[in-house]
């Protein structure tokens, strides 16, 4: 069974101060981080970047010869304003033959290869599967005015993270489905396949799957191991 990854990378990173996608870590832009990972379990890998920074990545591309050897199973593609946008344009270039398609952020360079293949093989069997990790702190729910609401059993709760892998007749259905009008409180894939009436199965992630937002989290007594 082939495999598809998309890889978002489009963002302008307005809370980090700049394009994190391009942030460099040990050499490396942030980006190929994730990109690498995700190499040997794929048969295609679409990149979603800003429109105007494809050529540069390409050029950037061409100095990692590993990355080279692959270069004809990667397909960069502009993204669009909302990260579903970019997904959606993602998924349009995934060939047919791949009946399972991995959605992970490009800013997510710590992912580790067991979680990789944790989720595909949860996919494979549910249809579909996120990386997640439980919640720690106490968890409560606030009224508009900022007044507890009430307080929820962490026991059932849990952060979620990428990768997110779907059978492809799941992932393409659910955003058939709601077209161009994603509703504004989905904000990642795995909530729109669920609202399209799927059930999702929890993979257990790792803390160090950060996604980097701030320049607080790329500090570098903050890095994992790589």
């Amino acid at each position: 069974m082939k495999i598809g990854t998309i890889i978002v990378a489009a963002g302008q990173g307005k809370r980090f101060g700049g394009k994190k996608q391009f942030y460099i870590i040990k050499n490396k832009p942030v980006f190929l981080w994730s990109l690498e990972k995700f190499i040997p379990f794929s048969d295609f890998i679409v990149l979603v970047l800003p429109e105007e920074d494809i050529k540069k990545t390409e050029k950037i591309l061409t100095r990692f010869s590993h990355i080279k050897k692959f270069k004809e199973k990667i397909k960069f593609v502009a993204g669009g304003k909302h990260r579903y946008d970019s997904v959606r344009n993602g998924l349009a270039h995934i060939p047919k033959e791949c009946k399972i398609i991995c959605i992970h952020d490009g800013v997510r360079p710590f992912v580790k290869s067991g979680e990789i293949s944790d989720c595909i093989l949860s996919a494979k069997r549910y249809g579909a599967a996120i990386c997640a990790i439980p919640a720690t702190d106490t968890v409560k729910l606030s009224t508009k005015d900022g007044f507890v609401d009430k307080t929820i059993d962490r026991n059932f709760v849990w952060l979620v993270q990428t990768p997110q892998v779907f059978k492809r007749e799941i992932i393409l259905k659910a955003y058939k489905k709601f077209g161009k009008k994603i509703p504004e409180n989905i904000t990642d894939d795995s909530g729109l396949v669920e609202l399209a009436g799927f059930k999702v199965k929890i993979v257990k992630g790792s803390v160090s799957n950060i996604k980097i937002t701030t320049k607080e989290d790329v500090k570098i007594p903050l890095y994992p191991p790589l």
